[in-house]
């Protein structure tokens, strides 16, 4: 499934422009939409695939509108990005809220969805220095 859709990303980015970041061959198509989707998708996956198996089947409804507004937001800084206009991105607060909250549901501070299951616990590692000592180490 995907996260989201080329109508979803010109709902960020006006068709027109959104044209120009993603024609690659100057004949006026989005020949890039599929390379910038799947790269987005992969972000987003890889994010959260330290916790949970992914890509996530759709109906859930909350959790298809949070990857339809990050992975969307994704796509639309990776074709400011494209053409050479990050410094421009209009949405770069909002990107950066939603992949602050992404990393933290990949580390487990905040839930992804009640009803989806982690496939991989938080741990931790407590360790110290070693307190063994051998008298012919060194020597």
């Amino acid at each position: 499934m995907a996260y989201f859709t080329q109508d979803d990303l010109s709902a960020l980015i006006p068709e027109g422009w959104l044209t120009e970041g993603l024609d690659d061959n100057s004949d006026g198509t989005q020949d890039a939409f599929t390379k910038v989707q799947r790269l987005a998708e992969a972000r987003v996956n890889g994010v959260l695939g330290q916790r949970y198996a992914v890509p996530f089947a759709p109906g859930n409804a909350g959790l298809d509108a949070f990857l339809l507004d990050v992975a969307s937001h994704v796509a639309a800084r990776l074709v400011y990005q494209r053409r050479g206009l990050l410094d421009k991105f209009p949405f770069a607060a909002d990107f950066e809220i939603l992949w602050s909250r992404l990393g933290r549901i990949a580390s487990g501070e905040d839930p992804l969805s009640p009803v989806i299951e982690q496939v991989n616990d938080t741990v931790a590692v407590i360790s110290e220095p070693s307190r063994v000592y051998s008298k012919s180490a060194g020597h």
